[in-house]
């Protein structure tokens, strides 16, 4: 009987070879170490993300933006795409009903949740306004007596020696001082609400004050060339550094020069966040937001860094908007790891191979 001969197949002689071993152990190493630093290629991470989506694997926000006015969305969503896009977010916007947007932020961390969605709500419209002395709107806010709602004065001398006292309601809940002046018919003026920070005074706590605002606009949001964070040279606290165009410096100029001794309400979406008194003439176009709202100096610089990004062209809002975080995600850890295990396998095998 003949019998079939057999096929002789050679063993693979390289893993015999300790030094392929010691050689494809060190490549794996390497290769671990090179995704762990730098990240995994995109063959790799593909790989490793299958089943994940983008959100889970690279980590991030959701936000829920609800518009007051559903004809302004898209140009919405441009507005808040570019912001977080300069914050080095990757964002994607969908519309989940008429009145609402779902921003998915995804490649920042989740401790930054409340910064961006400040960001995102924030609509930027700025106007520097005169803030009243005297006036009807004044004598009915002094006239007010209210539970929780303090009766107080601002008192000041100019540089000629004029002295000036303005009334102001105070109170430390501000539902309780919206309450107080809803009643009273400002008109053509606008009374407006400062969040007052603390200072030295910390067992004091956050109040809320009042001012009359004249409705002249002396220099708004199409008025500035640029807005930039910094820190004020006396005391180191987040300022925002605005200068304005030719025309609109001028126009200031103009301003401060006949109105010395009384004070500018700087108006950001509808809130004052300072009203300095003016001291001479502001020649120059350029003119400085104080951040005072509280909250701890990280929050203030991102407040900051926020309010510049806002202020800058084509970052605005047509209509407000209402922003709040309904999820956050913390990038996989198990995709991660998979990606380094994955490019350890591939180099240790190329290397078994060469």
């Amino acid at each position: 009987m003949i019998r079939p001969a057999r096929m002789y197949v050679p063993r693979m002689q390289v893993f015999r070879s300790p030094r392929a071993i010691v050689a494809a152990m060190a490549a794996a190493v390497m290769a671990y170490a090179y995704v762990a630093v730098r990240g995994a290629p995109a063959g790799i991470g593909w790989l490793a993300a299958l089943g994940e989506s983008e959100l889970d694997a690279r980590g991030g926000i959701v936000i829920d933006v609800k518009l007051s006015d559903p004809r302004a969305a898209d140009e919405t969503a441009r507005a808040i795409t570019s912001r977080l896009e300069a914050q080095g977010a990757s964002v994607a916007i969908d519309r989940t009903a008429t009145d609402h947007l779902r921003v998915t932020a995804t490649g920042v961390l989740p401790e930054r949740a409340d910064a961006i969605a400040r960001t995102a709500g924030m609509r930027g419209q700025l106007a520097l306004r005169p803030a009243r002395d005297h006036g009807p709107a004044l004598d009915a806010l002094a006239a007010v007596r209210a539970p929780g709602v303090a009766n107080d004065q601002d008192t000041w001398s100019a540089e000629d020696g004029t002295w000036h006292t303005v009334p102001f309601l105070s109170a430390d809940d501000r539902a309780r001082l919206m309450i107080a002046i809803a009643k009273i018919d400002a008109s053509p003026d606008e009374i407006l609400i400062e969040t007052v920070q603390p200072g030295g005074d910390t067992a004091r706590g956050v109040r809320f004050r009042t001012y009359v605002v004249a409705p002249e606009v002396i220099v708004g949001n199409q008025d500035i060339e640029s807005a930039d964070a910094g820190a004020d040279p006396y005391n180191e606290r987040p300022v925002v550094n605005l200068s304005f165009g030719r025309a609109a410096a001028q126009r200031f100029g103009d301003w401060t020069a006949a109105h010395v001794g009384e004070k500018l309400a700087i108006v950001v979406d509808g809130e004052v966040t300072s009203a300095p008194i003016i001291n001479s003439a502001i020649r120059g176009g350029r003119a400085v937001i104080t951040m005072g709202s509280g909250g701890s100096s990280r929050d203030q610089w991102d407040q900051a860094r926020e309010l510049a990004n806002a202020l800058t062209a084509g970052y605005t809002f047509p209509a407000p908007v209402t922003a709040k975080v309904i999820d956050t995600r913390t990038a996989s850890i198990a995709r991660a790891h998979l990606a380094r295990f994955l490019a350890a396998i591939a180099a240790a095998i190329l290397a078994l191979a060469i």
